[in-house]
């Protein structure tokens, strides 16, 4: 199937498991509840695709374009989704712990509820996204950029923030109890000092 046009299909509930789909154009299809387990889909075209409830699990998604797709309540545990586009994504409810997200664009995206636990989001683009309600317990978000973006009533604890960007970046009811932020300033951990100092609003 590698580098096929399926662009627009109705594929819901198909059975991709462990498939080369690399390079494949889903762009616009409706692939709810399909099974994509241990699929390669690096460099695939999903752009603006239905994905509700697929199941992504250990699948390679490294350089997919995924703008604008719609990942409600999808499974994604242990997916590799470095450098992947999720520009204005919607991941509300989508399972994504242990993911790995290094470089990756989520600006824009949805992470409304979304389980990130342990997540890779080193160098990842947040700008802006929505992450309330979203567990980010032990995540990785070293160098991400988090400018503008909101976490409100989220958890952090034990995340990783070095040199991290919270220009304009919104906390509100969020623990990050041992969060570790940055040693350049002496500081272990994600006080509420050094999160302003770095231009973080705080309510």
């Amino acid at each position: 199937m590698e580098g096929k046009n399926l662009s627009g299909l109705d594929l819901a509930g198909v059975n991709f498991n462990g498939i080369n789909m690399k390079g494949v154009n889903l762009s616009r299809a409706d692939l709810s509840g399909a099974n994509f387990r241990n699929a390669d889909l690096s460099k695939a075209n999903l752009e603006g695709a239905i994905l509700v409830g697929t199941n992504f699990t250990y699948a390679d998604l490294t350089n997919a374009n995924l703008n604008g797709a719609s990942l409600v309540d999808a499974n994604l545990l242990g997916a590799d989704l470095e450098e992947a586009h999720l520009v204005g994504a919607d991941l509300s409810g989508a399972y994504l712990s242990e993911v790995t997200l290094m470089g990756a664009d989520l600006s824009g995206a949805k992470l409304i509820g979304t389980e990130m636990e342990r997540a890779d989001l080193t160098g990842a683009n947040l700008k802006d996204a929505n992450l309330t309600d979203t567990n980010l317990v032990e995540a990785d978000l070293t160098g991400a950029d988090l400018t503008g973006a909101a976490f409100v009533n989220a958890d952090i604890t034990g995340a990783q923030f070095f040199e991290t960007e919270f220009t304009g970046t919104r906390f509100q009811a969020t623990n990050w109890a041992d969060s570790f932020c940055a040693r350049e300033l002496g500081f272990t951990r994600c006080s509420e000092f050094y999160l302003e100092y770095k231009g973080a609003q705080l309510r």
